[in-house]
């Protein structure tokens, strides 16, 4: 009676990648999911405080009793938006164009998709609304190097997965190999003394 001596051994090994392959790719899987939740949150809440910082620093620039802002304040954010790349429109409470970091030397084009994704905001000094500020990053620029880190992430994390599938499959195989060797042992031990041949026996 033959028995297939490969067979326990490669259903063996099949399980063990399986079960290795369908826990990794979960995890893979749940990983990616939630650094990418979690990086477009936190480029939502540094975009949040730049604006939260602009709205302050205007406030405290605004003078009351002239009814003006001081104008060191438009160099200072002329230079906030030149390093972080987004523009920056200030108006007055009559709706007026007080000052434009777009016409301070940035290169930004701004068209149809681009004036969809400005944030406005009310200015206001001494519960009185003074002014109106116009918040338009440049996605293109400012979250080119945000990108970049991302698909370096998931890149890193699939190479990852591939070197630990394949130490899996390597393991996996010498376990499988070591698990089913016994058994086929006892299985031919067993055969024989079913045949008659009592002379068979386990070694300790």
């Amino acid at each position: 009676m033959m028995f297939n001596r490969g067979g326990l051994s490669r259903k063996l090994l099949i399980s063990h990648v399986g079960v290795a392959l369908a826990a990794l790719l979960s995890i893979v899987l749940l990983v990616n999911l939630v650094m990418n939740i979690s990086f477009n949150q936190y480029q939502k809440n540094q975009q949040q405080t730049e604006i939260q910082g602009l709205l302050d620093d205007l406030e405290d620039a605004y003078n009351v009793s002239t009814g003006h802002w001081n104008t060191n304040i438009w160099m200072t954010i002329s230079h906030q938006a030149m390093i972080s790349d987004y523009m920056v429109r200030v108006y007055d409470q009559n709706r007026r164009l007080i000052w434009d970091t777009s016409q301070m030397g940035m290169q930004i084009q701004v068209n149809s998709q681009s004036a969809q994704d400005t944030i406005k905001k009310i200015i206001v000094k001494g519960n009185q609304q003074v002014g109106t500020l116009e918040f338009l990053p440049e996605k293109e620029t400012s979250q080119s190097l945000d990108q970049q880190f991302l698909r370096m992430f998931n890149t890193l994390l699939w190479a990852a997965m591939i070197l630990v599938i394949v130490g899996t499959y390597l393991f996996s195989r010498y376990m499988a190999k070591s698990i089913s060797r016994p058994l086929l042992e006892i299985k031919d031990i067993a055969s024989k003394m079913r045949e008659g041949d009592l002379s068979s026996g386990l070694k300790c």
